[in-house]
């Protein structure tokens, strides 16, 4: 089993994120367990609309001109099809925050952290253009 990185921090970071997209959707977030693969549904009208994957970095959003996510969480995302949702990546960048609805355009790449010193943090990766997020 791979050890878990998340802190309280970043929980809470996560949890500011949905709450933006969920008051510009009128949705409300309902956190999902990890095995879900993914962060968070929102609902409204008490019927599942979407999931979402929360991710946040300290960097600003345009420091980079890809963002990168692990292709085996894309698919599993992507996965979340098969029961009429609409999977998003929601990513709260330093300076702003934003979403992009999957599929989407995208590259394929071998790639990962190397910063933890955990061999299974390189894998096979999505980028994704950071200019192509919508911002709220």
């Amino acid at each position: 089993m791979r050890p878990l990185y998340e802190t309280q921090q970043d929980l809470d970071r996560e949890r500011e994120a949905i709450i933006s997209l969920c008051a510009k959707t009128s949705s409300r977030p309902v956190k999902l367990p990890i095995s879900a693969h993914a962060d968070y549904m929102m609902v409204r009208d008490n019927e599942a609309k979407a999931i979402v994957e929360v991710k946040c970095r300290k960097n600003n959003r345009l420091a980079y001109d890809t963002y990168m996510i692990s292709k085996h969480k894309y698919e599993g995302l992507l996965s979340w099809t098969n029961y009429g949702l609409m999977p998003i990546l929601l990513v709260s960048w330093a300076d702003s925050i934003g979403y992009i609805r999957l599929p989407c355009q995208h590259e394929i790449a071998k790639g990962g952290r190397t910063d933890r010193g955990d061999a299974q943090d390189i894998e096979p990766v999505v980028h994704i253009k950071t200019t192509d997020f919508i911002l709220i």
